[in-house]
Order: structure tokens, then C-alpha cells, then sequence
């Protein structure tokens, strides 16, 4: 009888240990599972904290990640992800603002402003370039008629000295309107030089070398932190590399791969490079 009273309070005593240790039971089982048998089972994910400064939908956010996840499981053709909408999954994806994202909204509205600065420029360059010919045009009349309207005495006929007397105002207020375009001309200019030094000042801020996504995996849990993007192809291929992290794959040296460490390049789709890191760590032969 003692015996068995043993066993129960030595099960209970377990039972208490694994209850109490389940999440680091089970991460550690996870761990030891993807070490020793990779890809056989599926990763589960949530949407962790959502910062709505980005201006983004928390659904366009999910399509983003989704596309991501169908990217890699497509190498493998096998379902590596799964989505757990109750929050409940190991993997944890949160959007999250700082100094990063908020520069890189100005660089955009600057960029807006220096393209239509650009553009208004120019109409009114081209106003000035128009003024000036017919400027030229008109005042070439106007010499050539001092000279053909005078009589064989060189003197001018009243009528004639109106017509050239309207023709000098008319040059007069020409060039009063192209000294105005001038100096509207000039005030773009100075505006445009202004929010281009604007522009590569917040440029040096953010440098190229930052980190626009990051994969943890630490006491807190495995997570990943999604810091800035400039339109969602660079959401999707940050999401792509990060989940390519949570994978287990490490970097790889060519600028145009997903799982290069700078998120230079444009193409969505894996490289050869990206596809065989992948089929290598799933244990399947490269293409």
C-alpha cells in the first residue's frame, strides 16, 4: 500500500512538473524535433502586437505573411506554416513602429514633394523659354520698324510713332513677366535643393545596413519583428527572409537571394541559391 501511495505522489509530483514546465517542455521538444527530423511538422503562427502608424490593414499584413509562406512551401511542397488566428501560435509576427518606419514615411512624402516640385519646375521653365522667344521675336520687330518707318527726312509719322510707342510697352511687359517667372523659377529651384537636402539627410539617418525585420528565438518564445517597408513587395520579401530565419536558414551571399542579409533585391520568387538551402535543410536533393 505504501508502494502504490508512491507512485501516485510521484505521478502527481510529475504530472505537477510537466504542467508547470510545459512551455519549455515543449519548445524543447519542438527544438529537438526540427534539429533531428526538419520539416516534418508545421510551424504555427499569430499576428502578435500591430502597430497601426504603418497605415496598413491587418488582413493586407496577413497576405503579405501568407505570400511568404506559400513561397517557401512551394520549394519544399510541403506545408511548413500554419496560421492560428486565436493568437495560440509559437510563432509570434508583430508589426512594430519606430524611427525606422516613420523616416522612411517622410523620405516618401518628400519624394512626392520633390517630384511635383520637379514638375512644376519645368512648366514654369518652359513658361520662361516661350516668353523669351517671343520676346526676341517682338523686339526684333520692333528694330526693324524704327528703321523702315521712318520718312526720307528720318522722322516719324504720328501713327507710326504710336505703333511703336505700343510695341516698346508690349516689350516692357514681357519682360516684366519673364523677370516674375524668373523669380518664381528661382524660388522652386531653392525649394527643390531644400527637400533634396532634406531627403538625404533622413537618408544618412536610416543608412543601408539596418535591420528592416527580425528573427528572435529566446526565452520569450520564437518571434518576429517586422520594423520597416517601403511598399508591401519589400513587406512581403522582409516576411519572406524572416520566416526563411524561423526555417532555420541562415544568409546566403548573393545580393538578389531572399535570404541575402540586405533586402536590396526586387524579385519575390526564391533564387537557385535560396530553393537549394531549403531543400537541403528538409533533407531533399537540390535542383
Amino acid at each position: 500500500m505504501k508502494k502504490v501511495f508512491k507512485n501516485i505522489i510521484a505521478l502527481l509530483i510529475l504530472g505537477t512538473a510537466i504542467f508547470v514546465f510545459r512551455d519549455s517542455l515543449t519548445k524543447s521538444y519542438f527544438t529537438l524535433q526540427d534539429k533531428y527530423f526538419p520539416c516534418t511538422r508545421q510551424i504555427s503562427y499569430s499576428i502578435g502586437s500591430f502597430d497601426s502608424s504603418f497605415g496598413i490593414k491587418k488582413e493586407d499584413f496577413l497576405n503579405a505573411i501568407k505570400k511568404g509562406e506559400d513561397t517557401w512551401e512551394t520549394v519544399v511542397n510541403k506545408d511548413l506554416f500554419v496560421y492560428q488566428p486565436d493568437g495560440s501560435g509559437e510563432l509570434k509576427i508583430n508589426l512594430v513602429y519606430d524611427t525606422r518606419q516613420e523616416n522612411t514615411q517622410k523620405l516618401k512624402s518628400i519624394d512626392d514633394s520633390i517630384q511635383n516640385n520637379q514638375s512644376s519646375y519645368n512648366d514654369l521653365k518652359s513658361k520662361v523659354d516661350n516668353l523669351e522667344k517671343e520676346y526676341r521675336d517682338k523686339k526684333a520687330i520692333f528694330e526693324s520698324k524704327v528703321i523702315t518707318l521712318k520718312d526720307h527726312q528720318g522722322r516719324y509719322s504720328a501713327e507710326n510713332v504710336k505703333l511703336l510707342n505700343n510695341l516698346r510697352a508690349e516689350l516692357n511687359t514681357d519682360i516684366n513677366n519673364i523677370n516674375t517667372l524668373v523669380d518664381e523659377l528661382n524660388k522652386s529651384a531653392s525649394s527643390f535643393n531644400n527637400k533634396v537636402k532634406d531627403y538625404n539627410t533622413i537618408g544618412d539617418q536610416i543608412g543601408e545596413e539596418f535591420e528592416e525585420g527580425l528573427y528572435h528565438s529566446d526565452k520569450n518564445g520564437e518571434y518576429i519583428d517586422i520594423y520597416q517597408f517601403e511598399n508591401t513587395g519589400k513587406l512581403t520579401r522582409v516576411l519572406m527572409h524572416e520566416l526563411g530565419h524561423a526555417l532555420s536558414l541562415d544568409h546566403i551571399n548573393n545580393p538578389n537571394a531572399i535570404m541575402y542579409q540586405l533586402n536590396t533585391g526586387t524579385n519575390l520568387i526564391p533564387t537557385k541559391d535560396d530553393i537549394n538551402a531549403l531543400r537541403k535543410h528538409c533533407g531533399l536533393n537540390s535542383i
